[in-house]
């Protein structure tokens, strides 16, 4: 196998299992042992994203970047809107006036820190085109990657001022674009690691993991209390919000380069285009079943319906005609082939 291909099975299975704790992270349990999965997923997806991001050449090629990366990103993100909020309506057509429609407008431009549930996840899309579209405009205004390092530890810090000012109130910044200062820094790092990232030997992979293991249960056993919400702008300790996720994503990469050598990471890269699904739609699908239809299941039972049926549905739907690859996947009609790769290859969603 090409070292290429390598490198691409081991970034689709680290994707899936993130999705995975997405999934269960919302779906799965007591808060008590959720918040370890917060300390770390939302990272590990802007460092794959860096991991994988190519740069505009120059300012005069920044427009077709734009462009490339607003279809892969906001087309989606547009399309998944209409779809959930045509289903919400459906339901909820008995109580449609004039503020319910306001109260849905809010809980969409707001991306998540308000309680409507069916558009909880939302904020990361917008989010993560934000911090995109930041860090090409730091490479493009600062020539050396030093300077890079400085206007992204400056970000950092700009972060960890917001947190700390808002500390019990979460500012409701549109689309959480504020979120882009903090996860700038993932993203350079998985931007700047690439060789370190790509060959996590199992010894690291092992240290790594036991690590994390020690710092749930120091945590678990009161002996500190941190917490890490990237959402509500929750980031208040700047040694902790940069080691804790950096150790805990090691373990899950190097974990994952593991499994991609297995049967396993053969077969998620058979599993296709995911995420976008996967992400998008298992909180509403849930919560119709949970709420419209009154089915009461356990975690367990949230976790995979959450996680197959939109899978399905991307089977028979979503990939299966050219207008729902565009709209669907950010897919250009005529060019699926390479556009899936690309898809798989350069955007990592959550």
């Amino acid at each position: 196998m090409a070292e290429s291909s390598k490198r691409q099975v081991w970034v689709d299975v680290a994707k899936t299992l993130a999705i995975v704790l997405v999934v269960v992270g919302h779906e799965g349990g007591p808060a008590a042992y959720i918040k370890y999965i917060y300390w770390f997923h939302m990272p590990v997806f802007f460092l794959l994203s860096g991991y994988l991001f190519k740069p505009p050449d120059g300012w005069s090629s920044l427009r077709s970047w734009l462009s490339k990366r607003s279809r892969e990103v906001l087309v989606p993100y547009c399309a998944y809107l209409v779809l959930v909020t045509m289903v919400r309506y459906f339901y909820a057509y008995r109580y449609l006036n004039a503020s319910f429609v306001l109260k849905d407008l809010r809980d969409v431009l707001f991306g998540g820190r308000v309680p409507g549930v069916y558009y909880t996840v939302f904020w990361f899309f917008t989010c993560l085109f934000a911090t995109q579209v930041l860090f090409a405009l730091i490479n493009l205004l600062c020539k050396d990657s030093r300077l890079v390092m400085v206007a992204v530890a400056v970000a950092y810090l700009l972060a960890h001022v917001e947190s700390w000012l808002m500390v019990s109130h979460p500012p409701l910044v549109p689309w959480n674009l504020d979120v882009a200062l903090i996860a700038v820094v993932y993203y350079a790092i998985g931007y700047f690691c690439k060789k370190l990232l790509a060959e996590i030997s199992l010894r690291v992979t092992l240290a790594a993991v036991a690590l994390s293991v020690l710092l749930i249960a120091v945590d678990y056993r009161g002996l500190m209390n941190y917490v890490l919400n990237l959402k509500y702008v929750v980031y208040q300790h700047l040694l902790l919000d940069l080691l804790i996720p950096m150790i805990m994503a090691v373990a899950l990469l190097g974990i994952s380069q593991v499994l991609a050598r297995s049967r396993l990471g053969r077969a998620v890269t058979l599993m296709g285009n995911i995420a976008l699904p996967v992400v998008y739609l298992h909180v509403p699908i849930n919560t119709v079943l949970l709420v419209e239809y009154r089915y009461h299941y356990g975690n367990v039972a949230a976790v995979l319906i959450g996680f197959v049926t939109p899978i399905i549905l991307s089977k028979l739907i979503f990939d299966r005609f050219s207008l729902t690859r565009y709209l669907f996947q950010g897919q250009v009609p005529g060019n699926q082939k390479s556009e899936a790769r690309s898809q798989r290859s350069e955007i990592m969603l959550g």
